[in-house]
């Protein structure tokens, strides 16, 4: 269904799904977990493919833009460094600490249920939503 919908998105704008492309999407739906370019870089690379860091940053782009992928906020102040998968009408929750980095995935079915009435009550139709907490995980509580 992903792959239909990036190729159907791509086609409004005048591209093409290229192996590339199509490559990249495979890698990135198969692994899930939120990914840095240069980790899906090299990733990339130990499975013989042949792409390039401009390749992955345009491909991430129109992901980000079809509605695919999330960019990840890591820490408060906002730097984008970490991408993750959402498909349409998928909660991507996310439990981040502020210190490590570390990143937990969560789904709470009041936040899905939130999103759901926000939306109805201004005329959206919902497709997907994120949220992303951030705090100090148990283990850099501990090191203080």
């Amino acid at each position: 269904m992903a792959q239909e919908l990036f190729e159907k998105f791509l086609k409004q704008r005048g591209l093409k799904l290229t192996p590339e492309r199509s490559e990249l999407m495979t890698e990135i739906f198969e692994h899930g977990e939120p990914f840095e370019v240069d980790t899906l870089l090299f990733r990339m690379k130990q499975r013989g493919k042949k792409t390039s860091k401009a390749t992955i940053y345009r491909t991430i782009q129109l992901m980000l833009e079809c509605g695919l992928l999330k960019r990840l906020k890591v820490n408060p102040q906002g730097q984008d460094n970490l991408y993750g998968v959402c498909q349409i009408e998928c909660a991507y929750d996310t439990l981040i600490c502020s210190s490590c980095g570390v990143v937990i995935d969560f789904q709470k079915e009041e936040i899905c249920s939130a999103c759901k009435v926000i939306t109805e009550k201004y005329g959206f139709e919902l497709q997907s939503h994120a949220l992303s907490v951030f705090g100090k995980c148990p283990a850099c509580r501990q090191k203080k």
